[in-house]
């Protein structure tokens, strides 16, 4: 009787970790890539980071005045600078090999000042 007691607090623990096991790979908050991207149907690049990432387009800089809406953040598609991240709704989504939101500290460390949303860089294939 003894050993059931011991027996049975082992089984559920090896149970509990075996469960975790197989899951998939995890995927990055921070990256989206192109085979995620095909696992839904989607048309832009924009329709993507809402169905997977929606917290990137959340604006992180506090309202001000000249600016009640805060800052959203900048588009880079392959290394140069958009004007509006309305332009990932012209981007579209079968072309883009990564994409990958950057804080608002590594974006200014990259890019240098004015990033106070991230950023949101878009790579194509």
């Amino acid at each position: 009787m003894d050993k059931r007691v011991l027996l049975l607090p082992l089984a559920t623990i090896l149970l509990a970790c075996a469960a975790t096991q197989g899951t998939g790979p995890r995927r990055s908050s921070r990256v989206l890539t192109a085979d995620e991207i095909a696992e839904v149907v989607v048309v832009t690049a924009f329709d993507a980071v809402q169905q997977y990432r929606l917290h990137w387009l959340r604006s992180r800089a506090s309202p001000t005045f000249l600016n009640p809406d805060g800052s959203p953040p900048v588009l880079y598609l392959d290394g140069i600078r958009l004007d509006d991240i309305s332009e990932l709704g012209r981007i579209r989504a079968d072309v883009v090999e990564r994409m990958e939101y950057l804080s608002p500290s590594e974006a200014t460390n990259r890019f240098g000042t004015n990033h106070n949303g991230g950023a949101i860089l878009v790579t194509t294939r």
